[in-house]
């Protein structure tokens, strides 16, 4: 990137330094925050609790410590360390393996950690040996560059959704970073070097002017609520192994590589999006090397500490390198100092949890989408003339949108889906206000009431307006939205929803525990220390609530469906030993693994831009690459 104010080498005075600092700790705040608050509800610590904001503070501290190593002893690029995304899912999975009913957070922490833990051992490994440097040669500008795009494209969901949350305070965050980084970073020192801290400000003192009159009142998502800087203490200094020992096990460690197989290939995008920003020559093997074996000893300092996550590059800040124009490593240091002492006053982090969302998601817009248009710049030597190379790129990039929206609403699994079970049509319906409404029914109609409701509805919708003749047969009624009758058809699955299959209840199979390699694990509440006599009680308890003519009276008709599959799953299979048991703990590792890779949208563009670059042939000149190795 030309034109940088301050280059990778360059040390600018003190006061610039701290400020464009503090800067950096700003623009990864949200994330950082967001982790835990994500992370909360599977580990069951409540997001107000004192032990959310000791989470969050452990997350800025280990932060601190990792950018200092990585920046110092690493790749030596300007880029910060902090959690990752890419370890939600299988953290999610690992938490619904360890006790769900008897244990409180600390233990499924401990899970997780262990997890993090050998999984670090493993990147350290692949940097320190050289295989993660060993793969460049395979990595192209067409790969790199769907790579890093989707590295900010893939976060859509976190810019304008959560923007638009308020749009008065999202669109104006969003305005002020594009007036002060791009109109008036000419007319002052200042706009050039903070655009993003004073867009920030302004808009977070806004916020806070409009709550203190009254505007912004509670539940507003722009309100300015320091009741977290009320309930955190003054200081805490976060300690190694903090939640207690961790815990190792073979199926947690498994389902968290995908998580760090996802975040490698993260940060080698990073690496050279954070070159190309700070004007630092590409990326070699060796740098590549150096990057991933301290982002390995992040990720296992994380695990000591125990944030409940690892550590990668952040994207964010390389926008910011991006916007200000200053690339200096002695700044992202001046910053890793500040996470790391700023982690340890829990009253000064808990204030700036008080930004609102939108304001955070304004900025999300501008930086992420800056990651994006990095990531295509990286196509300059790439000829775009050529066919191959428009067809790679475009299905990498439209498989990294696309899969993710498919896999997060079709997860992978193994297991046979359960039976269905029609209902009754002389069982009471469920009292859904909005499908009664929509079938014109009372609470007290049948399910056969229902049915006859939506099909009387459907021969209205579809009688051919046959008088005058100027309706074809086949047309439904002029003025009827032909989707209407799919929405009498999901009234009635509204009211009519399965319920649980009848239970014969006889005395499960097997004695000892319980098989814990099923679904039902988490549904039925059980822990994986369960006998099957205590499985046994379970289920009948729950079968009582569930059995009969209807469904359960305010029931979620999807957590039905989480019954059936649970009773199929623990309640009525015998305990399985040996070769059955090993076979879907497998089945079931293999599911979580590919459910966390085509979650992530900018791992299945990198696999296929990479896969297919390297098989479908096309010259040296013609894939952007050095003529000479």
């Amino acid at each position: 990137m030309s034109n940088l104010i301050y280059g990778i080498d360059d040390v600018p005075p003190i006061p610039e330094t701290l400020a464009l600092g503090f800067q950096h700790y700003l623009t990864m705040f949200g994330s950082t925050v967001a982790i835990p608050l994500f992370l909360g509800p599977a580990f069951g610590i409540p997001a107000n609790s004192t032990d959310m904001a000791a989470l969050m503070a452990t997350m800025f501290f280990v932060s601190g410590i990792t950018t200092l190593l990585q920046t110092t002893f690493g790749n030596r690029l300007p880029i910060v360390q902090g959690g990752t995304f890419s370890f939600l899912a299988p953290t999610f999975a690992i938490c619904g393996m360890a006790s769900l009913s008897n244990a409180g957070w600390e233990v499924r922490m401990q899970h997780v950690q262990g997890a993090i833990i050998l999984g670090a051992i493993v990147e350290i490994v692949m940097g320190a040996t050289g295989l993660a440097g060993r793969v460049l040669k395979y990595v192209g500008p067409i790969t790199i560059a769907p790579t890093i795009a989707l590295i900010g494209l893939a976060l859509f969901e976190y810019g304008a959704p959560v923007a638009g949350k308020d749009w008065w305070m999202g669109g104006l965050t969003i305005f002020l970073i594009i007036l002060f980084s791009q109109i008036l970073r000419h007319k002052h020192r200042a706009f050039e070097l903070y655009p993003i801290l004073l867009a920030l400000l302004i808009a977070w003192g806004v916020a806070a002017a409009l709550t203190a009159a009254g505007v912004f009142g509670p539940g507003h998502p722009s309100h300015v609520s320091l009741d977290n800087v009320r309930n955190a203490p003054y200081f805490r200094l976060p300690t190694p192994f903090q939640w207690g020992w961790p815990q190792f096990g073979a199926a947690a460690f498994m389902g968290m590589l995908a998580g760090y197989l996802a975040s490698v290939v993260e940060s080698i995008g990073d690496y050279y999006a954070c070159a190309r920003m700070a004007g630092a020559p590409e990326p070699d093997a060796k740098l590549v090397n150096r990057g991933i074996t301290f982002e390995g000893i992040g990720c296992l300092i994380a695990g000591i500490f125990g944030t409940g996550n690892g550590t990668t590059s952040y994207s964010e800040n390389i926008g910011a390198i991006g916007l200000t124009r200053v690339a200096s490593r002695r700044v992202v240091q001046a910053g890793a100092v500040i996470m790391l002492l700023l982690g340890c006053v829990g009253k000064f982090g808990a204030l700036f949890t008080t930004i609102p969302q939108p304001i955070v998601g304004g900025m999300y817009c501008a930086l992420f989408g800056m990651i994006a248009a990095v990531g295509l710049s990286n196509l300059q030597r790439v000829d775009l003339n050529s066919s191959r190379n428009l067809f790679i790129l475009g299905f990498a990039f439209f498989m990294g949108l696309s899969m993710p929206f498919y896999v997060k609403n079709n997860p992978i699994s193994f297991s046979p889906p359960p039976a269905h079970i029609a209902l009754a049509d002389t069982a009471k319906v469920n009292p859904d206000a909005g499908a009664l409404a929509t079938l014109g029914l009372k609470p007290e109609a049948t399910v056969g009431q229902a049915k006859a409701a939506r099909d009387r509805l459907l021969a209205i919708y579809v009688t051919p307006k046959t008088a005058d003749g100027a309706v074809p047969a086949t047309t439904p009624l002029k003025g009827i939205n032909p989707a209407r009758a799919k929405d009498l058809d999901a009234a009635v699955k509204a009211l009519a929803n399965d319920p649980p299959p009848p239970l014969p209840l006889e005395p499960i199979q097997g004695e000892g525990p319980v098989y814990t390699g099923g679904s039902g694990m988490k549904d039925l509440g059980l822990s994986n220390e369960a006998t099957v006599d205590e499985a046994s009680k379970v289920r009948d308890e729950i079968a009582s609530l569930y059995r009969g003519p209807g469904a359960l009276p305010g029931t979620d008709p999807a957590h039905i469906g989480r019954l059936n599959k649970a009773f199929a799953s623990v309640g009525n299979r015998p305990v399985k030993s040996g070769e059955e048991s090993t076979k879907d703990a497998f089945l079931a590792f293999l599911a979580n693994m590919l459910n966390t890779i085509g979650v992530n949208g900018m791992a299945i563009a990198a696999m296929l831009a990479l896969i297919l670059d390297n098989v479908v042939p096309g010259t040296r000149e013609e894939r952007g690459l050095a003529i000479s190795d």
